[in-house]
């Protein structure tokens, strides 16, 4: 399956649009900033690369949209090598940059790295106290015994793993950009419940609490 890739100039027309396409990684797409917000409004992006030139409001208010989201979309700026917009991106919640002029192969190895393309050679594991989600093989375990989730189930661990709380509003943004379909409320309600339960059966513990004004988290 491919990544979603969404390009996003804030100045003038981009150079890695083509760069990205002939590589047929990923599904690359090429909008302004303004209408940015409705594409990822409406569908779920793995990685946006943010290429700017200036210093401006525009930009940081983007990226502060992005990241109070809560979705897990990676951001690459690509930017002059000017060391305050360095800070600036980074601050305001990209994940890497990139100096201009740049080597196409620089380019193509970050977004592979972004959109995890290239195999890690580490253990990768998000854990609470009790519960264990490898990204590696998409399990979650206690006490290093597998439990038997359904691939919705797994995927609200992980989020919660990842976040201190989340919210059931939060929860139902994630799923639908995630998984392209409207997820209500009401349908996260049930799927905690259910998720709730079966882990209960597996391991005698209540481990997903809400705490009312925040969220849900994972004990």
């Amino acid at each position: 399956m491919y990544s979603n890739i969404l390009i996003v100039n804030t100045d003038k027309p981009v150079c890695c649009l083509n760069i990205l396409e002939k590589e047929n990684l990923w599904k690359v797409r090429h909008v302004n900033i303004n209408k940015a917000k409705e594409v990822i409004n409406s569908k779920y992006i793995d990685l946006i690369c943010l290429e700017l030139n200036t210093n401006k409001d525009s930009t940081w208010q983007f990226l502060i949209e992005i990241r109070n989201k809560r979705l897990k979309t990676k951001i690459l700026s690509i930017i002059p090598n000017n060391r305050l917009l360095k800070e600036k991106v980074l601050s305001y919640g990209s994940d890497d940059y990139l100096c201009k002029p740049y080597q196409c192969g620089d380019l193509i190895l970050r977004c592979k790295k972004l959109t995890n393309q290239i195999p890690i050679k580490y253990k990768s594991l998000y854990k609470s106290e009790f519960l264990k989600y490898n990204p590696k093989f998409n399990i979650v375990s206690y006490e290093d015994h597998y439990l038997p989730l359904t691939p919705k189930q797994i995927t609200l661990i992980k989020i919660l793993l990842e976040n201190k709380y989340l919210n059931k509003k939060e929860i139902s943004k994630y799923f639908s950009t995630k998984f392209e379909y409207l997820y209500s409320e009401e349908y996260i309600s049930v799927l905690i419940y259910r998720t709730r339960k079966k882990i209960q059966m597996c391991t005698g513990m209540n481990l997903i609490r809400n705490n009312y004004g925040l969220g849900y988290y994972i004990l």
